[in-house]
C-alpha cells in the first residue's frame, strides 16, 4: 500500500463518465459482499433470472461475490454505473443466450466467466484512496488484496474514486482477465467451463459484447 496526500481536485478529470471524481462513505453495507451483489442484481433487473442461476449452480453465486470483493460497488463501469453491475448483466445474459441455444453446462458456464470477466479491467481506469481513522491517504494497489479486505484491515472511513493518469501503466486486458480467473474461479469451474477458459485467460481481444443491451 502507498501513503499519499487526498488526492487533488482536477485529479485526471477527462469529462468522460469514468472520469468524474466521487467520494464514497464506507459503511457496512459496502462491505458486505453479499448485499452489493444483492443491490447490483435488482439494478440491472435480473433477479428471477440470477435466482434460476444460482439456484443451478451455487459455484456461480460464490464466484460473483468473490469478484465483488475484487470490484466493490465503487469503480465506474463504461457509463458511469458501477463495473459490477456490467461485469453481472452480461455474464447472467451471456448465460441465459447459451441455454436457449440448449448448448449444455460448458457452454453455460463458459460463457457466464467471459461475460463476467470481460468488462473487468475497466478498473485500471480509475484510481481508488481510502482515508484512514488517522486522517492517512491510503492508494489500493490492483488486485494485491480484495477491495473489502483491504477496507476492514486499514479501517477505511472514506473513499475517493479519481480517473487514473491518462499515460498511467495499465496491464493487457487478457493479463488482468487471468489473474481473476486465479482468484475468483474455483479450479473444478475451470473443467467445467471447458475450452473457453483458454480465450479469456489468453486471448488479446474477446469479440466485443454490449453490456447494455
Amino acid at each position: 500500500m502507498q501513503d499519499v496526500e487526498g488526492p487533488a481536485e482536477d485529479d485526471y478529470s477527462n469529462g468522460t463518465p469514468e472520469g468524474r471524481r466521487r467520494e464514497v462513505l464506507v459503511d457496512n453495507a459496502l462491505l458486505d459482499p453479499q448485499r452489493v451483489l444483492n443491490t447490483a442484481i435488482h439494478a440491472i433487473r435480473r433477479q428471477s433470472e440470477a435466482t434460476q442461476i444460482f439456484m443451478e449452480w451455487p459455484n456461480l453465486r460464490t464466484m460473483c461475490l468473490r469478484l465483488v470483493e475484487y470490484l466493490s460497488p465503487v469503480y465506474p463501469g463504461s457509463k458511469g454505473g458501477p463495473l459490477i453491475e456490467d461485469c453481472l448483466k452480461l455474464a447472467i445474459d451471456q448465460y441465459l443466450i447459451e441455454e436457449r441455444k440448449c448448448l449444455g453446462d460448458q457452454g453455460k458456464i463458459g460463457r457466464f466467466i467471459l461475460g463476467l470477466l470481460t468488462p473487468a479491467p475497466q478498473i485500471f481506469k480509475s484510481l481508488l484512496y481510502a482515508q484512514e481513522g488517522d486522517g492517512r491517504w491510503r492508494c489500493w494497489e490492483f488486485f494485491s488484496q480484495p477491495v473489502t479486505h483491504w477496507l476492514i484491515k486499514n479501517d477505511g472511513r472514506r473513499l475517493l474514486v479519481s480517473p487514473a493518469p491518462k499515460d498511467a501503466w495499465r496491464p493487457q486486458d487478457w493479463a488482468a482477465r487471468a489473474f481473476l480467473c486465479a482468484n475468483v474461479v474455483r479450479p473444478s469451474d475451470f473443467r467445467l467451463a471447458g475450452d473457453i477458459m483458454h480465450e479469456i485467460c489468453t486471448s488479446p481481444h474477446i469479440v466485443a459484447l454490449d453490456v447494455h443491451r
